[in-house]
């Protein structure tokens, strides 16, 4: 009898395990910034990112140290900014960081596609997972988190409020850069693994 894992064969069950995992352990992304989590996809007919997108990503979320994101409705365009471990070594006090993009230890990234979030801050794969049209990442910007932990509540997890400002997003060829006013994320939960 051979095992199956997830519906699929053992051994293609494990890959599948495996990447699931290992995107839910970094905060949904599993690898450097040109590494989305999902399959890439170059659909010549896929529209191209409008100034005002971000009016659109109703959807907000975050994890682990340190990842938010915010999504469109219809899951087809996502907004990601991830942090290499501002929360590491704070001592569960309240912190503030500033950076200018670009930076290596802040990316902000926008893709769009089919399912673009899923594995984002979740260790599941639902249906045939995320499928990318194209990335465009953070050439210029302003990021300011602020972290809050609940000094009474030891148990809770710390709340980011994150502002992006004035980000050039570089398109992912030959198309013009696209700008970004700002956007705000409030209270958003982070400091916790997906699937721990």
């Amino acid at each position: 009898m051979r095992r199956r894992v997830a519906g699929l064969p053992f051994g293609e069950g494990l890959v599948v395990l495996f990447a699931a995992g290992m995107a839910a352990c970094t905060g949904g992304d599993g690898g450097d910034d040109g590494d989305d989590g999902g399959t890439t996809d170059t659909d010549p007919d896929a529209a191209t990112l409008e100034e005002g997108f971000e009016d659109t990503l109703t959807r907000t979320g975050g994890c682990s140290d340190l990842l938010v994101f915010a999504a469109n409705e219809v899951d087809t365009t996502m907004l990601k900014v991830q942090f290499a471990r501002p929360l590491e070594g704070a001592g569960f006090v309240d912190m503030t960081d500033e950076r200018d993009l670009p930076n290596p230890n802040a990316q902000l990234s926008v893709v769009s596609g089919e399912r673009v979030s899923d594995l984002t801050c979740d260790d599941a794969v639902d249906g045939p997972g995320s499928v990318l049209f194209d990335q465009w990442n953070g050439g210029e910007g302003h990021l300011s988190l602020v972290v809050d932990y609940d000094e009474a509540d030891p148990e809770a997890l710390p709340l980011a409020d994150l502002t992006v400002t004035g980000v050039r997003l570089r398109p992912p060829s030959g198309e013009e850069a696209v700008e970004m006013e700002d956007f705000t994320w409030t209270d958003v939960a982070v400091g916790w693994e997906p699937g721990r």
